[in-house]
Parts: C-alpha cells; sequence; structure tokens
C-alpha cells in the first residue's frame, strides 16, 4: 500500500489486512467474497459487521513513494477511509 501505511495479503480462503502502520487490523477466514471478476480487474465486497471493499484493477501502478512499479492497482475501502496502493500475485 501507500500512506498511511498498510498491506493487504489474500489466500484462497483468507484475507488478511493491515491499516494505519498496524493500528487496525483485520483477518477473514472462510469468507466467501463477492464480486466481479472479468479483464478489467477484481472486485471483493463483504458485507455484516466488517464491511470491506477491495478493488483488484488490471493496470501498471508505480508507487510514488519508492517508484517501484506493480501490474496491479488496488483501492480498498474500509470503515469509512480509502486506501490505495499497489500489488501483484506472488506465485
Amino acid at each position: 500500500g501507500i500512506e498511511p501505511g498498510w498491506f493487504a495479503e489474500f489466500y484462497s480462503n483468507k484475507l488478511r489486512l493491515v491499516l494505519d502502520y498496524g493500528k487496525d487490523s483485520l483477518i477473514l477466514e472462510n469468507q466467501k467474497f463477492e464480486g466481479l471478476d472479468d479483464e478489467k480487474g477484481f472486485i471483493f465486497k463483504t458485507q455484516g459487521d466488517k464491511t470491506i471493499e477491495i478493488s483488484i484493477i488490471n493496470k501498471l501502478c508505480v508507487d510514488a513513494g519508492s517508484g517501484d512499479s506493480k501490474d496491479r492497482k488496488v483501492v480498498v475501502t474500509y470503515k469509512g477511509k480509502t486506501y490505495n496502493g499497489c500489488g501483484s500475485f506472488i506465485k
């Protein structure tokens, strides 16, 4: 992610999200993510007490802080705040 410091890790059945330099975090396990998956990217959206929306957009993204480029743009909305960053799939 980008400022304020955050990151997200996606697994086949789990999401780990750390926000605001570790002041807030979230782990969702055995969660069915509802969303749109097409050539433009993927949108995750969960409902309930932990509402979160994550857009993974298939578009080159350059981290303004480090200058590193990744193959995806990532936008996370959680607790009324939006976090922007870059990401890629790890093999």
